[in-house]
Parts: structure tokens; sequence; C-alpha cells
């Protein structure tokens, strides 16, 4: 019986003496608003110069829906190909971002052919699901240059939004 007192001892003390990781220990939790968009995007240089036009696609973070709307780069992009444009429909597609979170899209074949904004799969990041739509293929973002980036610009066209 004393020897179950010592081992029921030890385990309250080592529970105790271990507190919980404090809130700031934590990583940062991604929030229901935040939203990722596939995308296709271009870039050139000089007005329709179409031998110096590189594409590629990738994944944009924005931390809030809101900050999506504004026309402004994203809080963070994982590029998936840099050279072409990658077909996101039909197959798994992950996105590996800088701060070590990755996005996994599951995008159901044909969905390019849905009406805008009707469900197209889903996806996944280190802290949740999310459901996939297809998109209006507005330009989420880009940039166009003056004459000190030498004329060049940059877009990227959102094809689903997460």
């Amino acid at each position: 019986m004393f020897k179950n007192f010592l081992v029921i001892a030890a385990v309250l003390y080592s529970a105790c003496s271990h507190p919980a990781a404090e809130a700031a220990d934590l990583p940062a939790k991604r929030t229901a608003d935040e939203r990722i968009f596939l995308v296709n995007c271009q870039s050139w240089n000089g007005i329709n110069n179409p031998s110096t036009t590189q594409t590629w696609s990738e994944m944009d973070w924005y931390s809030t829906d809101a900050k999506s709307q504004t026309g402004l780069s994203p809080d963070a992009a994982a590029k998936v190909i840099t050279s072409g444009h990658i077909t996101w429909e039909g197959h798994q597609i992950t996105g590996a971002f800088s701060d070590g979170n990755k996005f996994v899209s599951n995008i159901q074949s044909g969905a390019q052919n849905l009406a805008n904004f009707k469900y197209a799969g889903y996806g996944s990041n280190n802290y949740h699901g999310f459901n996939c739509y297809k998109d209006d293929g507005r330009t989420l973002w880009g940039w166009e240059g003056g004459i000190g980036e030498g004329g060049a610009s940059a877009g990227c066209q959102h094809l689903l939004l997460c």
C-alpha cells in the first residue's frame, strides 16, 4: 500500500512540476477568416513583350478575407510550379509556406466548368480544413512597373478560393 502511495505521489509531483505551455509559447493559430487562393500568375517586361513573359502557379494566403479584396499581394505565398501553370484539378497539390505551414488542395476534376462560387473540392493547412469554390477569375493582385522597374508588370488570377 505504501508503494502505491509513492507511485501516486510521484505522478502528481511530475504533473504539477511541468505547467502547461503559456499561450505565447504556442504557434500562432490561423483563423476561420483566413483565405487561400489557388492562382496562376504571369509577369512580363515592358509593354506587351511576349518574349519576356514568365508564368507560374502559387497558393496565396491572406490572414483575412478583407485583405484579399484590396488588390495587394498576399500575406504569404507558396509557389507550386515556377514555370508554366499547374492543373489544379483532379489531383492533390501541396504548397509549402516559408513559416512551415503547408496547404494541401484536393480539387475535383472539371471544377473549372462549374458556375462561379460552386463547391469545387477541399483543402487543409496545419490548423484546419477548408471548403474550396470555383472563383470568378478576377485578378487577385498585381503590379505595374514604372521606369524604375523597367516597365515590368505582373498579376495573379485566382481560379479557386478556399
